[in-house]
Protein backbone atom coordinates (compact mmCIF):
# COMPACT_ATOMS: atom_id res chain seq x y z
CA UNK A 1 0.00 0.00 0.00
CA UNK A 2 1.71 3.95 -0.94
CA UNK A 3 0.84 6.11 1.32
CA UNK A 4 1.49 9.78 0.62
CA UNK A 5 1.38 11.75 4.16
CA UNK A 6 1.00 15.69 3.34
CA UNK A 7 1.49 17.56 6.26
CA UNK A 8 2.99 20.91 8.31
CA UNK A 9 3.98 19.40 11.17
CA UNK A 10 7.50 17.64 10.64
CA UNK A 11 10.73 17.42 11.78
CA UNK A 12 12.66 20.03 12.35
CA UNK A 13 12.04 20.76 14.72
CA UNK A 14 11.24 18.16 17.14
CA UNK A 15 7.55 20.01 18.52
CA UNK A 16 4.37 19.65 18.16
CA UNK A 17 3.23 17.32 16.12
CA UNK A 18 6.13 16.71 14.15
CA UNK A 19 8.20 14.29 16.56
CA UNK A 20 4.49 11.78 16.33
CA UNK A 21 4.38 12.52 12.26
CA UNK A 22 7.76 11.46 11.92
CA UNK A 23 7.53 8.33 14.13
CA UNK A 24 4.64 7.27 12.64
CA UNK A 25 5.70 7.34 9.28
CA UNK A 26 8.33 5.22 10.68
CA UNK A 27 6.43 2.46 11.97
CA UNK A 28 4.24 2.22 9.22
CA UNK A 29 7.58 1.45 6.95
CA UNK A 30 8.47 -0.97 9.54
CA UNK A 31 4.70 -2.70 9.04
CA UNK A 32 6.14 -2.93 5.05
CA UNK A 33 3.60 0.40 3.83
CA UNK A 34 5.34 2.58 1.28
CA UNK A 35 5.36 5.74 3.29
CA UNK A 36 6.00 9.29 1.48
CA UNK A 37 5.83 12.69 2.99
CA UNK A 38 5.17 15.76 1.67
CA UNK A 39 6.17 18.88 4.57
CA UNK A 40 8.04 22.21 4.06
CA UNK A 41 11.17 23.01 3.41
CA UNK A 42 12.93 24.60 6.41
CA UNK A 43 16.69 25.20 7.87
CA UNK A 44 18.63 22.39 9.05
CA UNK A 45 16.06 19.51 7.19
CA UNK A 46 19.01 17.65 5.80
CA UNK A 47 19.92 16.08 8.96
CA UNK A 48 16.38 14.97 9.41
CA UNK A 49 15.87 13.63 5.91
CA UNK A 50 18.96 11.60 5.31
CA UNK A 51 18.04 9.30 8.15
CA UNK A 52 14.78 8.68 7.57
CA UNK A 53 13.63 5.28 5.75
CA UNK A 54 11.46 6.36 4.21
CA UNK A 55 10.94 9.56 1.26
CA UNK A 56 10.43 13.36 2.23
CA UNK A 57 9.62 15.74 -0.34
CA UNK A 58 9.77 18.87 0.79
CA UNK A 59 7.93 22.28 -0.68
CA UNK A 60 9.07 25.82 -0.32
CA UNK A 61 5.90 27.91 1.36
CA UNK A 62 5.57 30.54 3.68
CA UNK A 63 1.56 30.31 3.84
CA UNK A 64 -0.94 27.24 4.52
CA UNK A 65 -2.84 27.58 1.71
CA UNK A 66 0.66 28.13 -0.20
CA UNK A 67 1.94 24.84 0.79
CA UNK A 68 -1.44 23.31 0.25
CA UNK A 69 -1.17 24.05 -3.56
CA UNK A 70 2.68 23.04 -3.79
CA UNK A 71 1.82 20.11 -1.77
CA UNK A 72 -0.65 19.03 -4.08
CA UNK A 73 1.56 19.75 -7.55
CA UNK A 74 4.68 17.36 -5.70
CA UNK A 75 1.49 14.62 -5.14
CA UNK A 76 0.31 14.59 -8.54
CA UNK A 77 3.84 14.43 -9.95
CA UNK A 78 4.47 11.25 -7.95
CA UNK A 79 0.91 9.71 -8.06
CA UNK A 80 1.14 10.25 -11.91
CA UNK A 81 4.70 8.32 -11.82
CA UNK A 82 3.40 5.36 -9.23
CA UNK A 83 0.00 6.04 -7.94
CA UNK A 84 -0.92 6.56 -4.29
CA UNK A 85 -3.62 4.27 -2.61
CA UNK A 86 -4.16 6.70 0.31
CA UNK A 87 -3.83 10.37 1.34
CA UNK A 88 -3.00 10.88 5.25
CA UNK A 89 -3.44 14.59 6.06
CA UNK A 90 -2.93 16.23 10.16
CA UNK A 91 -4.71 18.92 11.39
CA UNK A 92 -5.67 21.76 9.14
CA UNK A 93 -2.40 20.72 6.96
CA UNK A 94 -5.32 18.82 5.26
CA UNK A 95 -7.74 21.88 4.45
CA UNK A 96 -6.25 22.93 0.98
CA UNK A 97 -5.66 19.15 0.50
CA UNK A 98 -9.72 18.97 0.64
CA UNK A 99 -10.50 21.72 -0.91
CA UNK A 100 -8.83 20.31 -4.11
CA UNK A 101 -11.10 17.12 -3.38
CA UNK A 102 -13.83 18.54 -3.49
CA UNK A 103 -13.25 20.51 -6.55
CA UNK A 104 -12.69 17.06 -8.36
CA UNK A 105 -8.88 17.81 -8.67
CA UNK A 106 -8.06 14.70 -6.58
CA UNK A 107 -9.50 11.27 -6.72
CA UNK A 108 -7.40 9.72 -3.85
CA UNK A 109 -8.99 8.76 -0.48
CA UNK A 110 -7.98 11.18 1.94
CA UNK A 111 -8.03 10.38 5.88
CA UNK A 112 -7.28 13.06 8.16
CA UNK A 113 -6.23 13.04 12.25
CA UNK A 114 -7.82 15.25 14.16
CA UNK A 115 -5.25 15.46 17.41
CA UNK A 116 -7.35 18.39 18.78
CA UNK A 117 -10.67 19.37 18.35
CA UNK A 118 -10.84 23.09 18.25
CA UNK A 119 -14.90 23.90 18.65
CA UNK A 120 -14.39 22.35 22.22
CA UNK A 121 -10.68 24.24 23.08
CA UNK A 122 -11.22 26.65 25.95
CA UNK A 123 -10.55 30.41 24.82
CA UNK A 124 -12.36 30.41 21.38
CA UNK A 125 -13.39 33.56 20.84
CA UNK A 126 -15.56 34.90 17.64
CA UNK A 127 -12.38 37.06 16.70
CA UNK A 128 -11.95 36.32 12.66
CA UNK A 129 -8.92 33.80 13.72
CA UNK A 130 -11.15 31.29 15.59
CA UNK A 131 -14.17 31.56 13.17
CA UNK A 132 -12.05 30.38 9.97
CA UNK A 133 -9.86 27.69 12.18
CA UNK A 134 -13.52 26.10 13.32
CA UNK A 135 -14.62 26.17 9.54
CA UNK A 136 -11.54 24.35 8.33
CA UNK A 137 -12.14 21.67 11.22
CA UNK A 138 -15.67 21.17 10.02
CA UNK A 139 -14.80 21.40 6.26
CA UNK A 140 -12.07 18.92 6.98
CA UNK A 141 -14.22 16.73 9.22
CA UNK A 142 -16.67 16.60 6.15
CA UNK A 143 -15.01 15.75 3.47
CA UNK A 144 -12.11 13.27 4.44
CA UNK A 145 -13.64 10.07 3.48
CA UNK A 146 -12.45 8.93 6.99
CA UNK A 147 -11.08 9.94 9.88
CA UNK A 148 -8.51 9.01 12.74
CA UNK A 149 -8.44 10.90 16.46
CA UNK A 150 -6.42 10.74 19.42
CA UNK A 151 -9.06 9.95 21.79
CA UNK A 152 -12.93 8.66 22.35
CA UNK A 153 -14.27 11.81 22.72
CA UNK A 154 -12.65 13.55 19.75
CA UNK A 155 -14.27 10.68 17.92
CA UNK A 156 -18.11 10.96 19.63
CA UNK A 157 -17.68 15.05 19.21
CA UNK A 158 -17.16 14.75 15.29
CA UNK A 159 -19.61 11.99 14.88
CA UNK A 160 -22.32 13.66 17.00
CA UNK A 161 -21.63 17.32 16.25
CA UNK A 162 -19.67 18.08 13.10
CA UNK A 163 -20.46 15.68 10.84
CA UNK A 164 -22.87 12.77 10.86
CA UNK A 165 -20.54 10.12 9.40
CA UNK A 166 -21.32 6.55 10.76
CA UNK A 167 -19.05 4.73 12.95
CA UNK A 168 -17.31 2.96 9.95
CA UNK A 169 -15.20 6.15 8.83
CA UNK A 170 -13.91 7.64 12.13
CA UNK A 171 -11.53 5.77 13.31
CA UNK A 172 -9.95 6.87 17.71
CA UNK A 173 -6.54 5.50 17.23
CA UNK A 174 -4.53 7.27 19.93
CA UNK A 175 -0.93 8.70 20.09
CA UNK A 176 2.28 6.69 20.64
CA UNK A 177 5.47 7.25 22.15
CA UNK A 178 8.87 5.92 20.83
CA UNK A 179 9.36 3.22 23.92
CA UNK A 180 13.04 2.84 22.60
CA UNK A 181 14.11 6.72 23.00
CA UNK A 182 12.21 7.49 26.48
CA UNK A 183 12.92 5.02 28.99
CA UNK A 184 12.81 4.27 32.67
CA UNK A 185 15.91 4.36 35.12
CA UNK A 186 16.06 1.91 36.97
CA UNK A 187 14.66 4.20 40.64
CA UNK A 188 13.36 7.07 41.61
CA UNK A 189 12.05 9.31 44.34
CA UNK A 190 12.31 11.31 47.43
CA UNK A 191 16.18 11.61 47.91
CA UNK A 192 17.35 13.41 50.66
CA UNK A 193 13.43 13.73 51.02
CA UNK A 194 13.13 16.09 48.14
CA UNK A 195 10.23 15.67 45.60
CA UNK A 196 10.85 16.33 42.23
CA UNK A 197 7.66 17.70 39.72
CA UNK A 198 7.89 18.02 36.24
CA UNK A 199 5.45 19.99 34.11
CA UNK A 200 5.90 20.35 30.24
CA UNK A 201 3.28 23.03 27.75
CA UNK A 202 2.58 25.72 25.99
CA UNK A 203 2.36 28.18 28.59
CA UNK A 204 -0.96 29.28 27.47
CA UNK A 205 -3.27 28.91 30.28
CA UNK A 206 -5.08 26.00 28.62
CA UNK A 207 -2.26 23.84 30.48
CA UNK A 208 -3.22 24.63 34.18
CA UNK A 209 0.00 25.89 35.10
CA UNK A 210 -1.15 28.54 37.07
CA UNK A 211 -3.33 26.17 39.41
CA UNK A 212 0.20 24.31 39.30
CA UNK A 213 1.33 27.31 40.71
CA UNK A 214 -1.10 27.77 43.22
CA UNK A 215 -0.72 24.39 44.76
CA UNK A 216 3.10 24.92 44.77
CA UNK A 217 2.52 27.44 46.94
CA UNK A 218 0.46 26.08 49.35
CA UNK A 219 3.32 23.03 49.39
CA UNK A 220 6.26 25.87 50.53
CA UNK A 221 3.53 27.26 52.61
CA UNK A 222 3.54 23.40 54.42
CA UNK A 223 7.63 23.54 54.47
CA UNK A 224 6.97 20.75 51.84
CA UNK A 225 10.96 20.00 50.02
CA UNK A 226 10.46 20.36 46.55
CA UNK A 227 11.66 21.35 43.01
CA UNK A 228 9.16 21.97 40.52
CA UNK A 229 10.46 22.28 36.38
CA UNK A 230 8.52 24.14 34.54
CA UNK A 231 9.33 23.48 30.50
CA UNK A 232 7.69 26.07 28.49
CA UNK A 233 7.14 29.29 26.80
CA UNK A 234 4.64 31.05 25.84
CA UNK A 235 1.73 33.97 26.02
CA UNK A 236 1.08 33.54 30.23
CA UNK A 237 5.04 33.31 30.76
CA UNK A 238 5.26 36.78 31.90
CA UNK A 239 2.41 36.18 34.50
CA UNK A 240 3.66 33.13 35.73
CA UNK A 241 7.10 34.54 36.38
CA UNK A 242 5.24 37.40 37.94
CA UNK A 243 3.39 34.99 40.63
CA UNK A 244 6.32 33.00 40.86
CA UNK A 245 8.82 36.33 42.35
CA UNK A 246 5.31 37.40 44.28
CA UNK A 247 4.76 34.01 45.84
CA UNK A 248 8.88 34.20 46.84
CA UNK A 249 8.93 30.84 44.96
CA UNK A 250 12.08 31.35 42.97
CA UNK A 251 14.02 29.01 45.08
CA UNK A 252 11.42 26.46 44.08
CA UNK A 253 10.38 26.54 40.51
CA UNK A 254 12.28 26.69 37.74
CA UNK A 255 11.51 27.78 34.81
CA UNK A 256 13.12 26.68 31.04
CA UNK A 257 12.01 28.08 27.92
CA UNK A 258 13.70 26.11 25.49
CA UNK A 259 14.62 22.53 25.56
CA UNK A 260 15.32 20.31 22.77
CA UNK A 261 13.82 16.92 21.90
CA UNK A 262 17.31 15.24 22.39
CA UNK A 263 17.66 16.22 26.16
CA UNK A 264 13.87 15.33 26.74
CA UNK A 265 14.87 12.17 28.21
CA UNK A 266 17.13 12.67 30.53
CA UNK A 267 14.83 15.78 32.17
CA UNK A 268 12.35 13.14 32.41
CA UNK A 269 14.29 11.19 34.80
CA UNK A 270 14.76 13.21 36.86
CA UNK A 271 11.57 13.47 37.50
CA UNK A 272 9.92 12.20 40.26
CA UNK A 273 6.06 13.09 39.00
CA UNK A 274 4.81 14.19 35.84
CA UNK A 275 2.14 16.59 36.57
CA UNK A 276 -0.33 18.60 33.54
CA UNK A 277 -3.38 20.01 35.13
CA UNK A 278 -4.72 20.55 31.43
CA UNK A 279 -8.29 22.31 30.96
CA UNK A 280 -8.43 20.56 27.88
CA UNK A 281 -6.47 18.06 25.67
CA UNK A 282 -6.04 15.59 22.62
CA UNK A 283 -3.78 13.48 23.76
CA UNK A 284 -0.73 14.65 25.44
CA UNK A 285 2.61 13.60 23.77
CA UNK A 286 4.49 14.61 26.82
CA UNK A 287 2.36 12.36 29.50
CA UNK A 288 3.11 9.49 26.91
CA UNK A 289 6.78 10.32 26.79
CA UNK A 290 7.11 10.72 31.32
CA UNK A 291 5.03 7.14 31.42
CA UNK A 292 7.29 5.89 28.95
CA UNK A 293 9.99 6.85 31.28
CA UNK A 294 8.54 5.37 34.33
CA UNK A 295 7.31 8.36 35.91
CA UNK A 296 3.64 8.13 37.59
CA UNK A 297 1.48 11.17 36.37
CA UNK A 298 -1.51 13.63 38.15
CA UNK A 299 -3.44 15.33 35.41
CA UNK A 300 -7.07 16.52 34.88
CA UNK A 301 -10.04 14.56 34.69
CA UNK A 302 -10.45 15.73 30.64
CA UNK A 303 -11.00 13.33 28.11
CA UNK A 304 -7.41 12.83 26.63
CA UNK A 305 -6.15 12.56 29.96
CA UNK A 306 -8.44 10.35 31.55
CA UNK A 307 -7.25 7.72 29.04
CA UNK A 308 -3.99 7.59 30.35
CA UNK A 309 -4.53 7.65 33.96
CA UNK A 310 -5.57 4.68 36.08
CA UNK A 311 -6.39 6.35 39.12
CA UNK A 312 -4.69 5.11 41.95
CA UNK A 313 -2.39 2.63 39.63
CA UNK A 314 -0.31 4.64 37.42
CA UNK A 315 -1.38 8.15 39.23
CA UNK A 316 -3.69 9.88 40.00
CA UNK A 317 -6.29 12.21 38.18
CA UNK A 318 -7.70 15.87 39.90
CA UNK A 319 -10.65 17.89 39.31
CA UNK A 320 -10.35 21.39 37.21
CA UNK A 321 -9.38 24.29 39.35
CA UNK A 322 -8.81 22.66 42.44
CA UNK A 323 -5.01 23.25 43.19
CA UNK A 324 -6.01 21.60 46.94
CA UNK A 325 -6.94 18.34 45.31
CA UNK A 326 -3.31 18.68 43.40
CA UNK A 327 -1.53 18.98 46.50
CA UNK A 328 -3.09 16.14 48.02
CA UNK A 329 -2.15 14.07 45.34
CA UNK A 330 1.15 15.10 45.31
CA UNK A 331 1.07 14.43 48.99
CA UNK A 332 0.45 11.08 48.55
CA UNK A 333 4.18 10.72 46.87
CA UNK A 334 5.51 12.36 49.40
CA UNK A 335 4.38 10.69 52.52
CA UNK A 336 4.75 7.77 50.66
CA UNK A 337 7.73 7.29 48.38
CA UNK A 338 7.49 3.92 47.37
CA UNK A 339 4.35 4.69 45.39
CA UNK A 340 6.97 6.81 43.02
CA UNK A 341 8.22 3.99 41.75
CA UNK A 342 5.54 1.50 42.00
CA UNK A 343 2.88 3.45 39.97
CA UNK A 344 6.05 4.96 37.15
CA UNK A 345 6.66 1.12 36.90
CA UNK A 346 2.86 0.86 35.59
CA UNK A 347 2.93 3.81 33.33
CA UNK A 348 5.84 1.94 31.58
CA UNK A 349 3.60 -1.26 31.36
CA UNK A 350 0.70 0.95 29.82
CA UNK A 351 2.93 2.76 27.52
CA UNK A 352 4.12 -0.59 26.34
CA UNK A 353 0.76 -2.82 25.70
CA UNK A 354 -1.08 0.40 24.28
CA UNK A 355 0.55 3.22 23.19
CA UNK A 356 3.46 2.04 21.02
CA UNK A 357 4.21 3.04 17.38
CA UNK A 358 4.06 0.07 16.35
CA UNK A 359 0.55 0.04 17.92
CA UNK A 360 -0.92 2.98 16.45
CA UNK A 361 0.19 2.26 12.97
CA UNK A 362 -1.91 -0.97 12.92
CA UNK A 363 -4.90 1.17 13.72
CA UNK A 364 -4.08 3.47 11.11
CA UNK A 365 -4.01 0.94 8.60
CA UNK A 366 -7.66 -0.44 9.81
CA UNK A 367 -8.53 2.56 8.82
CA UNK A 368 -6.78 2.68 5.20
CA UNK A 369 -8.18 -0.86 4.69
CA UNK A 370 -12.35 0.56 5.80
CA UNK A 371 -11.67 3.16 3.48
CA UNK A 372 -10.84 1.07 0.42
CA UNK A 373 -12.90 -1.69 0.59
CA UNK A 374 -15.89 0.55 0.40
Amino acid sequence: MRICRITSEFPPPWTGLAPGTYSLSIAQQQRGLDVTLITRTIQNEEEVDKNTPFTVERVKARFDIEFSFKAYNRFKSLHNQCPFDIIHTHGFSGFGILLLKKLGLINTPIVTTFHILRATQTGITNKWKDRWALFQERFCAVNSDAICTVNDDIADKIRNGLVNKSDPYIFPVCNGVDIEKFKAKETRGNKNNQINLLFVGVLNGRKGEMDLLKAAKVLDELGINFQLSIIGDGPMLAQVKEFIASSNLSQKVRITTRITYEEMPALYNKADIFILPSKSEGMPKVALEAMASGCPVIMSDVQGCKELVKNGKNGFLVPLNKPDVLVDAIMVFFNKPVLINKMGEESRKMVENEYTWSEVAKRVEQCYYSVLKY
